[in-house]
């Protein structure tokens, strides 16, 4: 399934893809990206499927209960919608499948350390591990810089459907909400696959502390690797801010809040 490459920076996420194969290709992990983004790709085609449905829906029962009837404009409204929608679709693919081979290459490392680690040529598992893990952090800034916009367009549609979700709601009725509801839901998912790579570096260094070497010199060395996962602080930025999940669904909780606060405006109108 092609993915969208917007905002003039097409050039600029190949080069970021083709970075993630190379390293998915290091870490043994490519089969496994592969097989995770089939199964991505057909939820959020069932997904858009859907939303267009929905839609569709939506927009029949308004003309079954306003009674109007159809014109070619909303024709051409719904036209757009679909367009507009399997684009927005094709940017989430485009974010979840960098996201989640961030991701499984982060695993990747993990496994790669540790068989090096059990081997005979440990004391050389750390510089190896500090040289692999410059390389990962480079291409992960690169590639969440390449994807901010995309990151900043579902931010601003999973806010947008919400209100336009709870305002349909207001003037018409709750069985027209469905499609907003559908966006903001996806939009949410879409940001929860690029927080996860935050959340895998961040767990990561947690991880190599609970691992036993077999003399006190790969001890030290195993704790001066951590605190060097520690320093670089890799995961997915946006605007030098970095992403996580507990910060998108605080996020998300406060503009639940703002949502039900609006709401119970509406109803006292």
């Amino acid at each position: 399934m092609p993915y969208c490459e917007a905002w003039g920076r097409g050039r600029q996420i190949r080069r970021c893809r083709d970075a993630l194969e190379t390293i998915s290709a290091r870490t043994h992990c490519e089969v496994e990206w592969t097989r995770a983004h089939s199964w991505d790709a057909l939820t959020l085609l069932l997904t858009w499927l859907l939303l267009v449905g929905a839609r569709f829906g939506a927009d029949i029962y308004l003309h079954l209960t306003l009674l109007t009837s159809s014109t070619s404009w909303d024709a051409i409204h719904f036209g757009l919608f679909v367009v507009a929608s399997a684009r927005v679709a094709a940017a989430g693919l485009l974010v979840v499948y960098l996201s989640r081979g961030m991701s499984l290459a982060i695993n990747g490392f993990e496994r790669k350390f540790l068989r090096l680690l059990a081997s005979p040529r440990a004391p050389q598992a750390f510089s190896a591990a500090r040289l692999e893990w410059n390389k990962f952090s480079a291409a992960f800034r690169n590639t969440s810089v390449s994807l901010q916009w995309c990151f900043a367009l579902f931010a601003g549609t999973a806010v947008l459907s919400t209100v336009a979700a709870l305002l349909d709601a207001w003037m018409y009725s709750l069985r027209v909400v469905l499609p907003g509801i559908v966006l903001s839901l996806t939009s949410l998912r879409v940001l929860l696959s690029a927080g996860a790579t935050t959340d895998y570096c961040v767990k990561l260094p947690s991880l190599f502390t609970t691992v036993r070497t077999s003399s006190p010199q790969l001890e030290k060395g195993l704790l001066r690797l951590v605190q060097f996962l520690h320093a670089t602080e890799a995961g997915f930025y946006v605007s030098e801010t970095k992403i996580s999940s507990s910060g998108i669904l605080k996020g998300a909780y406060i503009i639940a809040i703002a949502v039900a606060a609006l709401a119970t405006e509406l109803l006292r109108l």
